[in-house]
């Protein structure tokens, strides 16, 4: 069984338009609150100012 089996889902807004984006293949991961995956968490967003559609997501 590998240890790359999570896939994350994000969403974000720029000027009031809705992103959604996600990445696959990433091992288990906990939060510093000990809350695996971090769900409902925060995390920052860099996206494209010509295509926000295009981003990265900085898991700390």
């Amino acid at each position: 069984m590998s240890n790359y089996t999570y896939y994350l889902e994000y969403v974000y807004y720029v000027d009031g338009v809705k992103y959604k984006s996600s990445l696959g293949g990433m091992e288990k991961f906990y939060c510093e609150d000990g809350n695996l995956g971090c769900i409902g968490a925060y995390f920052e967003v860099k996206y494209a100012t010509e295509d926000p559609s295009i981003s990265e997501i900085n898991l700390g």
